[in-house]
Protein backbone atom coordinates (compact mmCIF):
# COMPACT_ATOMS: atom_id res chain seq x y z
CA UNK A 1 0.00 0.00 0.00
CA UNK A 2 1.47 3.23 -0.85
CA UNK A 3 0.64 6.18 1.28
CA UNK A 4 1.78 10.36 0.76
CA UNK A 5 0.92 13.63 2.14
CA UNK A 6 1.70 17.21 0.48
CA UNK A 7 4.86 18.65 2.04
CA UNK A 8 4.27 22.41 2.42
CA UNK A 9 7.55 24.50 3.13
CA UNK A 10 8.82 28.51 3.64
CA UNK A 11 12.35 29.48 3.18
CA UNK A 12 13.58 32.74 3.85
CA UNK A 13 14.29 35.22 0.75
CA UNK A 14 17.79 36.17 0.13
CA UNK A 15 17.39 40.62 0.61
CA UNK A 16 18.36 42.34 -2.17
CA UNK A 17 18.73 45.89 -2.56
CA UNK A 18 16.96 45.76 -5.83
CA UNK A 19 13.75 44.64 -4.64
CA UNK A 20 11.68 47.53 -3.55
CA UNK A 21 8.09 49.54 -3.38
CA UNK A 22 7.97 52.15 -5.43
CA UNK A 23 5.04 54.99 -6.46
CA UNK A 24 4.11 54.36 -9.77
CA UNK A 25 2.51 56.55 -12.60
CA UNK A 26 -0.98 54.81 -12.22
CA UNK A 27 -3.15 57.13 -10.28
CA UNK A 28 -6.19 56.20 -7.11
CA UNK A 29 -9.28 57.91 -7.70
CA UNK A 30 -8.14 60.38 -5.39
CA UNK A 31 -5.50 61.33 -7.65
CA UNK A 32 -2.92 59.62 -5.34
CA UNK A 33 0.02 57.56 -7.07
CA UNK A 34 -0.33 53.85 -5.86
CA UNK A 35 2.48 51.87 -4.83
CA UNK A 36 4.26 49.63 -7.02
CA UNK A 37 5.99 46.13 -5.82
CA UNK A 38 9.40 45.69 -7.69
CA UNK A 39 10.43 41.97 -6.82
CA UNK A 40 12.38 39.38 -8.28
CA UNK A 41 13.91 36.20 -6.61
CA UNK A 42 17.32 35.58 -7.43
CA UNK A 43 19.51 32.29 -7.99
CA UNK A 44 20.39 31.97 -4.00
CA UNK A 45 16.52 31.28 -3.68
CA UNK A 46 15.91 29.15 -6.70
CA UNK A 47 19.25 27.02 -5.07
CA UNK A 48 18.06 27.02 -1.67
CA UNK A 49 14.83 25.95 -2.38
CA UNK A 50 16.07 23.03 -4.88
CA UNK A 51 18.85 22.54 -2.32
CA UNK A 52 16.68 22.28 0.63
CA UNK A 53 14.46 19.71 -0.82
CA UNK A 54 16.86 17.12 -2.59
CA UNK A 55 18.42 16.92 1.30
CA UNK A 56 15.10 16.22 2.53
CA UNK A 57 14.91 13.42 -0.09
CA UNK A 58 18.65 11.78 1.18
CA UNK A 59 16.69 11.79 4.74
CA UNK A 60 14.07 10.42 4.15
CA UNK A 61 15.70 7.86 1.81
CA UNK A 62 18.68 6.88 4.20
CA UNK A 63 16.30 6.62 7.42
CA UNK A 64 14.11 4.67 5.18
CA UNK A 65 11.19 6.74 6.28
CA UNK A 66 10.01 7.24 2.29
CA UNK A 67 10.93 9.20 -0.49
CA UNK A 68 10.24 12.96 -1.94
CA UNK A 69 8.82 13.53 -5.05
CA UNK A 70 9.31 17.39 -6.12
CA UNK A 71 6.74 19.20 -7.83
CA UNK A 72 7.24 19.70 -11.60
CA UNK A 73 8.50 23.26 -10.88
CA UNK A 74 11.27 22.47 -8.29
CA UNK A 75 12.59 19.19 -10.12
CA UNK A 76 13.53 21.35 -12.82
CA UNK A 77 17.00 22.45 -13.71
CA UNK A 78 17.42 25.65 -13.25
CA UNK A 79 14.37 25.90 -10.86
CA UNK A 80 11.33 27.75 -12.51
CA UNK A 81 9.33 29.56 -9.80
CA UNK A 82 5.80 29.46 -10.32
CA UNK A 83 4.34 32.95 -10.88
CA UNK A 84 0.27 31.92 -9.43
CA UNK A 85 0.23 31.07 -5.65
CA UNK A 86 2.63 28.55 -4.99
CA UNK A 87 4.71 30.56 -3.69
CA UNK A 88 3.96 33.31 -0.99
CA UNK A 89 4.03 34.07 2.61
CA UNK A 90 2.05 37.18 1.69
CA UNK A 91 4.50 39.40 4.59
CA UNK A 92 6.44 42.08 3.07
CA UNK A 93 9.49 43.35 4.89
CA UNK A 94 12.11 45.35 3.69
CA UNK A 95 10.55 48.12 2.46
CA UNK A 96 11.70 50.81 5.55
CA UNK A 97 14.37 48.53 6.64
CA UNK A 98 16.07 49.25 10.14
CA UNK A 99 19.85 49.86 10.00
CA UNK A 100 22.23 51.99 12.34
CA UNK A 101 23.30 54.32 9.40
CA UNK A 102 20.92 56.18 6.76
CA UNK A 103 23.14 54.41 4.17
CA UNK A 104 21.62 50.87 4.66
CA UNK A 105 18.38 51.60 5.84
CA UNK A 106 15.62 53.89 6.56
CA UNK A 107 14.22 53.81 10.22
CA UNK A 108 16.69 53.35 12.91
CA UNK A 109 16.77 51.02 15.76
CA UNK A 110 14.08 53.28 17.26
CA UNK A 111 11.84 52.56 13.99
CA UNK A 112 12.28 56.60 13.51
CA UNK A 113 12.50 57.73 9.80
CA UNK A 114 15.96 59.13 9.69
CA UNK A 115 15.39 61.51 7.52
CA UNK A 116 12.74 62.95 9.88
CA UNK A 117 12.83 63.48 13.55
CA UNK A 118 9.16 63.07 14.40
CA UNK A 119 8.17 60.53 12.18
CA UNK A 120 7.82 56.24 13.15
CA UNK A 121 7.07 53.13 11.46
CA UNK A 122 5.51 50.28 13.07
CA UNK A 123 5.39 46.81 10.99
CA UNK A 124 7.33 44.04 9.28
CA UNK A 125 8.74 46.09 7.10
CA UNK A 126 11.19 47.51 9.05
CA UNK A 127 12.95 43.90 9.00
CA UNK A 128 16.26 43.50 7.47
CA UNK A 129 15.27 40.02 5.82
CA UNK A 130 12.18 38.18 6.69
CA UNK A 131 13.34 34.60 8.25
CA UNK A 132 10.91 31.74 7.05
CA UNK A 133 8.26 32.16 9.90
CA UNK A 134 5.46 34.66 10.61
CA UNK A 135 5.95 37.71 12.09
CA UNK A 136 3.73 38.52 14.65
CA UNK A 137 6.35 37.79 17.98
CA UNK A 138 8.27 39.74 16.89
CA UNK A 139 6.66 43.01 15.70
CA UNK A 140 4.59 42.35 19.65
CA UNK A 141 8.14 43.31 20.73
CA UNK A 142 9.16 45.95 18.54
CA UNK A 143 5.61 47.50 19.22
CA UNK A 144 5.87 47.36 22.97
CA UNK A 145 9.57 48.73 22.77
CA UNK A 146 8.31 51.71 20.49
CA UNK A 147 6.00 52.30 22.78
CA UNK A 148 8.59 52.58 25.41
CA UNK A 149 11.25 55.00 23.83
CA UNK A 150 7.50 57.30 22.63
CA UNK A 151 6.82 57.35 26.37
CA UNK A 152 10.23 58.41 27.27
CA UNK A 153 10.40 61.17 24.67
CA UNK A 154 7.17 62.24 25.17
CA UNK A 155 7.87 62.41 28.91
CA UNK A 156 11.43 64.11 28.58
CA UNK A 157 9.66 66.92 26.54
CA UNK A 158 7.01 67.74 29.46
Amino acid sequence: MIHGAVLRAAWEQEPRFDNRIELSEELDDLDVPRSRLVWQQSELDRHTIRESMLLLGEYLRDHEVGRLQMADWLADTPVQLPTEGELAGRHHMGGTRMSLNAEEGIVNPDCRLFAQDNFYVAGSSVFASAGHANPTLTLVQLALRLCDHLESRLTQTV
